[in-house]
This record gives C-alpha cells, sequence and structure tokens, in this order.
C-alpha cells in the first residue's frame, strides 16, 4: 500500500475557520477523530513555585488571566489568588489557615507556543548532567534542581533515543502565563522547558545562547515547570 503525506502550512486564524477535525471511517467500520496539532494550546505542565524570604512579608500572588487553570495547589482562588508567606528555604505558608507547603503549583494553559526551532540535542543517558548545567545557569539551586529532576526525568521515559530540549525567555513566559505578584519581590526567576523525542538519529539543531542567572537569596520568587510535545509522526 502506498503512502501518501501531505503537509500544509497554514496560519491560524485559517486553521480557526477551516475544519480542524476529521471523522474518517476504517476498513473495520470504525470512526475515527482525526485532528491537527500544530495549534493545539499546550499546557504549562506541573508550574511549581518557591519563595524566598527571611523576613514575615506577606505576598499575594495571582495567576493572569491569559492561563486556564486545569489544576492548582493548594486551591488558587480566582478573585484572590494565593496569599501567602515564604522562608528561607522556600517553602510556603498560606495566610489564611497556617498551613505550610515545600512549594505552590499550578497547572494550565494560555496562548498557543509556537514549537522551538532551536535547543539542545540531549540524549537520554545524558539528561541528568545536562539538567544539573543548565538548570544551574538559568538559576536554579540544588534543592529546586532535584526537584525538576525528580518530576521530569521519568518523563523521558524513552530508551536509546535523542530529545530536543528548549527554554523560554522569561520575557516570553510573562507574556504567556502572566502572574501578579504584589509586593514585588527583588527577584523573579522563571523557568520553562519545552521538549520532544527526536528519534535514535543525531539531527542538525541550532543551539541557543543561554544567559547566567545571577541569583540573590532573600525576597525571591522561583518557579519552574515544562511544556511535553506530542511525538512528530
Amino acid at each position: 500500500n502506498q503512502k501518501i503525506a501531505v503537509v500544509l502550512h497554514i496560519f491560524y486564524q485559517d486553521f480557526v475557520e477551516s475544519n480542524p477535525v476529521f471523522i474518517v471511517k476504517d476498513p473495520f467500520g470504525r470512526f475515527l477523530q482525526l485532528t491537527r496539532h500544530d495549534y493545539i494550546l499546550q499546557p504549562a505542565c506541573e508550574p511549581v513555585i518557591y519563595i524566598y524570604s527571611d523576613s514575615q512579608k506577606e505576598y499575594r500572588i495571582k495567576l493572569g488571566s491569559k492561563i486556564k487553570t486545569l489544576s492548582t495547589y493548594p486551591h488558587h482562588d480566582v478573585k484572590e489568588g494565593w496569599r501567602v508567606k515564604g522562608s528561607d528555604k522556600g517553602s510556603i505558608t498560606l495566610s489564611q489557615n497556617g498551613r505550610k507547603y515545600k512549594y505552590l503549583f499550578w497547572e494550565g494553559t494560555s496562548g498557543y507556543l509556537p514549537p522551538k526551532t532551536d535547543g539542545f540535542l540531549v540524549h537520554v543517558d545524558s539528561l541528568s548532567v545536562f539538567f544539573l548545567e543548565s538548570l544551574k545557569q538559568l538559576g536554579l539551586n540544588d534543592n529546586e534542581t532535584e526537584d525538576f529532576k525528580e518530576y521530569w526525568l521519568p518523563q523521558f521515559n524513552q530508551p536509546d533515543v535523542y530529545y530536543r530540549i528548549s527554554f523560554y525567555s522569561q520575557d516570553l513566559i510573562d507574556q504567556l502565563f502572566p502572574l501578579e505578584i504584589t509586593p514585588k519581590p527583588k527577584q523573579v526567576i522563571r523557568v520553562l522547558m519545552d521538549y520532544e523525542v527526536v528519534g535514535k538519529d543525531r539531527i542538525d539543531l541550532s543551539t541557543p545562547n543561554m544567559v547566567s542567572v545571577d541569583r540573590i537569596e532573600d525576597e525571591l520568587f522561583v518557579e519552574w515547570g515544562g511544556i511535553k510535545r506530542p511525538p512528530k509522526l
């Protein structure tokens, strides 16, 4: 059987005005739904927030209206957000009930994130070392890096393959996933990874220049998260 693949490059508005979902009937009489993934909104999975503060200052953290949350922990009030106090270890105390949390958590979607065309080509066997080096450069400390690796490394579960791993600039993160933080901390560090399986063979990939972050340790807000792209078929 001859297979024919047709690749269409369309603008987002054209896609919206077209019929992005197809229902087809296979030879066995089953109805299948086919959907273009080019413009599907990707969730920013597992964004985790730490607040470093030696004072008893209360912070109000509110997810921007662009973010459509899938889940939050503890509960994020749409109008009030989180009212919390930080600690020298980055852990969080919720003002309303005094409960302590290792970090805040949210998961959600925002605007369309175009797939990255640059990044780092990393073999699955080199992921741990890659994250140790790159996350330190981006401003995460040892504890945050270990939390990141504990969650994300099991997601890279295909053997003997290369991954394309990219990081969004903080300016773009702020645009797509805006946060309101009152009062404003001395420093805000936001790390958002984007990755996908490349395959068993190496490919040519433009490697970006990552700017090293000089981290302070007081009145500091830190967030990390990631986006897993579906494999290209």
